[in-house]
């Protein structure tokens, strides 16, 4: 242990304990109180918790977002290429495969970050999002049809949030309904490399299967879009790929579209299931958002900085760079955590815990990351949950926890993505709600 590698920090954040997961927002504002940066020895990375060393870290052009993805993700996929190369049946599949450091995206750094976002952006401006709006007002209708169906309980993140934000990428994607359901497995395969942990070599074969699978599916489908453009994601990432004088591998472009489905799929679905959950447990902020529904977009942003679905993100120091009173060094990871910086006072004043409906809104969060790799697909999440929000206030006058199940609910096994596992809920219909 080196004496520049203090103090050291410990949470049950990232031991994955059941409880600190539910809440682990008060874990970091402790950490943030004691020493704004510390070391975590059992991760071997320093972790930030304030919002002046956080943007301070995700300004700093030395902290390369390269390689980010995490060492046991990294670990995981070392073992998902040699057991398929292990297995007769992906043995052949596996030449060249995997060679591609697949830095897109999250995981670049610019030019190359720049490039890459270039290639989508057209497609995920916020006026190009507000061009879905009908559509995902149809999506959310329908999914809302169901929770009224069941008039007892329902489990909302089966119902709702899951295949809501699915039913949304797809969409943009240009790929067939009849396809969520297979999508949505390999997106929760796909996350289960991150952020968690014991998985088995059986657990990781079937990783390696649906690596396969997803690459497979997105490689035929670029493919046909070569063949007959639309106007779909799908087909502006492959075009616009082929038009640009620095081309991605196939490896790359298989993450973009990885990153696409992730992060469209599995970030707003548990944005969606924590909003819900605040709003069964706060039935004032829902009464008077049905009363008020221009607050609606301010709650949004309050329950994102406050309770968001991203609890932080890896940077990697490419110098050795003081930051506060310590000094990484070259080499050395940090993990920015977005809990304690969105409740950080310092950057959100006294009630920055709190979502304040009277708040001007403000999207200076981080939640959906910061600076030049400010998540490309937030107007998309942010108009979901506006429109699933006003349709709901519009149907249903009462949200609650549905009595006996236990609460609080189980969260999910993973110090990266924030929200409940499961959900259970009751929705009381308003009677003289307008039919459309």
């Amino acid at each position: 242990m080196y004496s520049y590698r203090e103090p050291h920090f410990r949470t049950p954040v990232f031991e994955l304990d059941k409880e600190a997961l539910r809440c682990p927002f008060e874990h970091f504002s402790t950490a943030r109180e004691e020493a704004p940066i510390s070391w975590y020895a059992d991760g071997n990375f320093w972790v930030v918790s304030s919002h002046e060393l956080a943007t301070q870290v995700l300004n700093n052009k030395e902290f390369s977002a390269e390689q980010c993805i995490g060492e046991k993700a990294d670990a995981i996929w070392t073992r998902v290429i040699e057991l398929a190369r292990e297995n007769p049946e992906t043995k052949h599949r596996i030449e060249g495969y995997g060679a591609g450091a697949r830095r897109v995206l999250l995981f670049s750094d610019p030019p190359v970050h720049t490039r890459h976002r270039r290639i989508i952006n057209r497609a995920l401006t916020p006026t190009a999002v507000r061009r879905n709006a009908d559509n995902m007002r149809r999506i959310a209708r329908g999914l809302i049809d169901d929770l009224a169906a069941r008039k007892e309980e329902v489990e909302f993140v089966e119902v709702f949030a899951e295949p809501y934000p699915m039913a949304v990428i797809s969409a943009v994607l240009g790929l067939p309904e009849t396809d969520h359901k297979k999508l949505r497995g390999w997106v929760t395969d796909l996350n289960s490399m991150i952020a968690t942990e014991g998985l088995t070599d059986d657990d990781v074969r079937k990783l390696s299967q649906t690596r396969f699978d997803f690459d497979d599916y997105f490689h035929a489908a670029a493919e046909d879009r070569m063949a007959n453009p639309t106007d779909d994601l799908t087909s502006m990432v492959v075009h616009e790929n082929e038009k640009s004088r620095e081309r991605m591998s196939r490896d790359d472009l298989m993450m973009v579209y990885q990153l696409l489905v992730v992060g469209g799929a599995d970030t707003s679905d548990a944005a969606m299931s924590r909003m819900l959950e605040d709003l069964a447990t706060h039935p004032e902020t829902y009464d008077r958002l049905r009363r008020e529904p221009e607050k609606i977009p301010n709650y949004i942003e309050g329950v994102l900085r406050t309770a968001g679905p991203a609890l932080g993100i890896f940077r990697r120091a490419t110098a050795d760079i003081e930051v506060g009173d310590q000094v990484v060094k070259e080499g050395d990871f940090v993990w920015i955590s977005f809990a304690g910086a969105n409740h950080d006072p310092s950057g959100y004043g006294p009630k920055a815990g709190l979502v304040d409906l009277d708040e001007e809104r403000t999207t200076r969060h981080m939640t959906f990351g910061w600076g030049a790799h400010l998540c490309i697909g937030a107007p998309l999440a942010r108009q979901e949950m506006k429109i699933a929000l006003e349709e709901m206030t519009r149907r249903f006058s009462r949200i609650e926890l549905a009595p006996g199940h236990d609460y609080p609910p189980p969260y999910r096994p993973s110090f990266l993505f924030h929200g409940p596992a499961s959900l259970w809920l009751r929705f009381t219909e308003d009677p003289e709600a307008p039919r459309d």
